[in-house]
């Protein structure tokens, strides 16, 4: 009989131990869920911030992208109008364009801020600029004016 005890006390033993390792094993399983939980939320926030911030640059990226092709621009213009020639002019602003991933430069504001602003640097009069605009539409016009600075 007092094998039997010893045995079963054994076993009661053995169980409460298991039992433990098993409580243990499972208390860690939720503390390492937790943590998961806790690195994916990070994660989101992390993405978050990121994609936001990569927003606000390609934004930026497009502003020098256009601030330097306006100046391309105004020195072309500046250039022409200095040597004389306006042969092949319509095709450079398109390869400054192409360059510059622009592709319509027609309907881009900055080659008319460009070319006004290449006015002003060659020296070319108002007059000259109202005569050389007169088929342009209004607002072409007026950015052209306004990179000429009036």
């Amino acid at each position: 009989m007092k094998t039997l005890s010893i045995f079963g006390l054994l076993v009661f033993f053995s169980n409460c131990a298991i039992f433990n390792s098993v409580s243990q094993v499972s208390q860690s399983s939720q503390s390492i869920s937790s943590s998961l939980q806790s690195i994916s939320t990070s994660l989101n926030s992390i993405s978050s911030i990121s994609s936001s911030i990569s927003g606000s640059s390609s934004s930026n990226k497009d502003k020098n992208r256009d601030s330097q092709f306006k100046k391309d621009i105004r020195d072309l213009t500046c250039l022409y109008l200095k040597s004389g020639s306006s042969k092949n002019f319509f095709i450079e602003i398109e390869n400054i364009s192409m360059r510059h991933g622009i592709s319509d430069w027609k309907r881009n504001d900055s080659t008319y801020l460009g070319i006004g602003e290449g006015f002003s640097r060659a020296g070319l009069k108002i007059e000259d600029i109202k005569s050389i605009s007169s088929n342009l539409p209004q607002d072409k016009i007026s950015l052209l004016k306004k990179g000429y600075n009036l």
